[in-house]
């Protein structure tokens, strides 16, 4: 605690996120790097971003989403990285509050859903790959078992 502390007092919020994380105190973590939203050492959404990918615990993840609901700067950092992080895009973006204007985050739903569809397809991509490279495979063993030639 006494360390932490020490961190935080000297505005050093990474530092004492990293602690925290070390000792288990996850969602104290978060509330470090949160909490410097006001505060004289600059709010760093990347900070918190990295931090909630790298612990990947739903509270920390829910703290930093309600977290970025009341923060424009929070809003657009998460949509950003949205095809890259453990949230349903789809569920983030619905939840955006009404009182944040749309022409304020729809540059960046719109690129966080491309870059969901460019993974989609990819993944289709690979998986089409992979089937029929296992099914050729699978077809060449096959007839030489029927041939009574050993398979290599």
């Amino acid at each position: 605690d006494y360390v932490r502390e020490q961190a935080k007092y000297y505005h050093r919020s990474a530092a004492a996120a990293y602690i925290c994380r070390k000792t288990g105190d996850l969602m104290t973590g978060m509330n470090i790097l949160l909490s410097n939203a006001g505060s004289k050492e600059q709010a760093n959404p990347q900070e918190a971003i990295d931090y909630a990918n790298t612990v990947d615990d739903p509270k920390v993840w829910g703290l930093l989403v309600s977290f970025s609901y009341k923060n424009i700067n929070y809003i657009h950092a998460i949509l950003k990285q949205l095809p890259s992080i453990h949230l349903d895009p789809v569920d983030y973006i619905r939840r955006i509050p009404d009182s944040v204007p749309v022409e304020s985050y729809i540059n960046e739903a719109e690129i966080a859903l491309k870059g969901f569809q460019r993974k989609l397809t990819i993944a289709e991509l690979t998986h089409t790959i992979v089937a029929n490279d296992a099914f050729s495979a699978f077809e060449r063993s096959f007839n030489r078992y029927k041939s009574g030639k050993p398979n290599k």
